[in-house]
């Protein structure tokens, strides 16, 4: 029971959150967002530099923009989905929803090694490159 309201309530900031990145966009210059600390601090993109603008974006239907954002976050979004509902399912009924490529050792470690390596080819500074990298103007 615990762990089904700490669920229901991870639900409801995950709702306020898509509210709040719908209605204010992360790439406004005066913006409460935080930056991506690797960023910051690193001066290198993550794998995660601009999704949170490549999420207003889709939220507003605009594909090709959070395409330029953070192409990987668009692509693996569906599957993020499918994980996140899986979970739910299985929190919130009694049914054993099972995804079963989810399950396999070998996707998993597909995911995170198309991590590493978008992490490492975002970072060469070479122009035919460039579109993997966040844009550095508003969009």
């Amino acid at each position: 029971m615990r762990n089904k309201k700490l669920f229901l309530f991870l639900i409801i900031i995950g709702g306020g959150l898509v509210a709040l990145y719908y209605y204010y966009n992360p790439a406004a210059p005066s913006t409460f967002f935080p930056s991506c600390p690797t960023k910051t601090f690193l001066g290198i993109y993550c794998p995660g530099c601009g999704s949170q603008r490549a999420t207003h974006y889709l939220l507003h239907g605009d594909i090709y923009t959070a395409l330029k954002y953070n192409p990987l976050f668009v692509v693996l979004l569906p599957i993020i989905m499918l994980m996140l509902i899986q979970l739910a399912v299985q929190k919130f009924t009694y049914q054993q929803f099972r995804i079963p490529l989810f399950e396999k050792q070998w996707f998993i470690l597909g995911l995170f090694f198309i991590f590493c390596i978008y992490f490492i080819i975002r970072n060469i500074p070479l122009d035919f490159l460039e579109f993997l990298r966040p844009p550095k103007k508003i969009l």
